[in-house]
């Protein structure tokens, strides 16, 4: 208890941008939405300086949507990111990641000393706030792409192609597996209760719940597949949406429930729809994951076909 309360008022003394920012900023589904873009940005940005093997002193890359952008400036020295949510976003809290560090042969041994900043800034109830990452498990990853984009710029990447999915899979297996078996109890819980539903509910209602739990299943087992936003998604209709749309109709006297049925089958036909984008999505990357092989194969291999002539 006593460290506790040291730690809190050693956080009470810091400066503003050294206090750990609040998990909850990135944990609601635009804060990691915004996460998870720059991963993927920076992913690609890993796999172009693979491929290519530029060498340029000085690049700038940048990614702009309609809620999202992103700027990467890369010079002899240094990293500069800057990623921000534009007035399009539906972020309640926008935010602005800013994060600067040195190139490994500036500093080669300490990732900490490379690091020369890494913030948020946003506003929250008419005030101006700045936090630091440097601690935030949202952010290790985008720390670790960092330094893999260094190698591969260096060109300690070029007969490595995957390392950065390999250590992506690294960070995500262990919390990965565990939502997918925190996904397949509660859908397992859900099974059940739609089963004692059977005697109650209308046939064609029981057909239309029993379809649904058949599209959720595979999907459940394969959460990982999907970006952080759709597996929120999946996650909140298993465990919240669904059973309370269920609860809430099984407890409408008998002459509403007939009113309202068509309402209900409508409802699970949109969850359907849902799911199956979700399934699309997944389909989606398995085939981007493919041609990406394909494209990294013949860059590795064309080119030692062309040495040898």
């Amino acid at each position: 208890m006593k460290d506790w309360f040291e730690q809190q008022w050693l956080k009470f003394l810091l400066p503003d941008h050294l206090k750990p920012v609040d998990d909850q900023i990135f944990s609601d589904p635009n804060g990691l939405a915004i996460v998870k873009e720059t991963e993927a940005a920076l992913e690609k940005i890993i796999h172009h300086a693979i491929s290519t093997q530029a060498k340029k002193p000085a690049q700038t890359f940048k990614k702009n949507d309609q809620s999202f952008k992103m700027r990467l400036k890369i010079n002899q020295k240094r990293f500069k990111l800057l990623s921000y949510e534009t007035a399009q976003s539906d972020a309640a809290i926008k935010k602005r990641i800013v994060i600067e560090c040195l190139r490994k042969y500036e500093q080669p041994k300490s990732r900490a000393k490379r690091l020369k900043e890494a913030s948020v800034h946003y506003m929250k109830n008419g005030k101006t706030y700045v936090r630091s990452l440097h601690k935030s498990p949202h952010f290790q990853r985008i720390f670790n792409q960092l330094d893999q984009l260094d190698d591969a710029l260096l060109g300690q990447l070029r007969n490595v192609p995957s390392a950065s999915q390999q250590t992506r899979d690294q960070l995500e297996n262990s919390t990965g597996s565990k939502e997918v078996d925190q996904l397949q109890g509660a859908l397992a819980s859900l099974k059940r209760d739609i089963r004692r539903q059977e005697g109650k509910f209308n046939h064609v209602l029981t057909h239309r719940l029993s379809i649904l739990i058949d599209q959720l299943e595979p999907l459940s087992s394969k959460a990982e597949q999907l970006d952080i936003e759709e597996r929120h998604h999946i996650r909140r209709l298993i465990t919240k949406d669904l059973p309370t749309l269920i609860e809430a109709y099984e407890t409408l006297p008998a002459e509403k429930q007939e009113s309202e049925m068509e309402a209900f089958y409508e409802a699970l036909i949109k969850m359907e729809l849902n799911i199956q984008q979700f399934q699309a999505s997944i389909n989606a990357e398995k085939e981007n994951h493919w041609e990406q092989l394909l494209r990294l194969n013949n860059v590795r291999y064309d080119r030692h076909l062309k040495d040898r002539e």
